[in-house]
């Protein structure tokens, strides 16, 4: 007789899931995006990963927490360690599922293409919304999100403080 497969951890109450990712390998041609004097490194994010959930009838709670190790091998003062994590509260009630979630993130990572610098900051978020089920393979989802941003004390770029301006 066959033999029944042993359950999927993510079946039971409780569930872990570690991952380990590569997310940057390679060579950044321009290191500091400098228009007149492109200075090339090598490069590469590793980032360890932990998600831990339990399941509690209708319920789901988790927590995910990562770190990014940045690595340069010339520009040593690019490297980085950045750190993240966030709590969410799943429900499920059959068409309506709401959830919540809080996050917070330390990194200092390039912000965006308009404020080129890979300044400290501290982001905080918290979501909240539903997934509503329309019909068989079709969910609309409806949610808000508050996004707030600290940069380190004594931050500047291109002489503005961030702290102080952001």
């Amino acid at each position: 007789p066959a033999r029944p497969a042993a359950p999927s951890p993510a079946t039971g109450p409780l569930g872990l899931r570690p991952s380990l990712a590569i997310t940057n390998l390679g060579t950044d041609s321009n290191v500091f995006n400098s228009a007149d004097h492109a200075q090339d490194d090598f490069t590469a994010t590793v980032v360890p990963r932990i998600v831990a959930r339990v399941r509690a009838g209708r319920l789901m709670f988790s927590y995910g927490a990562n770190t990014d190790f940045v690595y340069f091998k010339e520009f040593k003062d690019e490297e980085s360690v950045n750190f993240g994590s966030e709590v969410r509260l799943d429900a499920n009630l059959g068409h309506l599922q709401p959830y919540i979630s809080t996050g917070w993130v330390s990194t200092q990572d390039r912000l965006n293409a308009e404020l080129d610098a890979r300044a400290p900051r501290t982001q905080r978020t918290i979501t909240g919304g539903t997934r509503i089920a329309v019909a068989s393979r079709t969910t609309l989802v409806v949610s808000a999100r508050r996004f707030d941003l600290d940069f380190d004390e004594g931050t500047e770029f291109d002489g503005a403080d961030l702290a102080h301006n952001l």
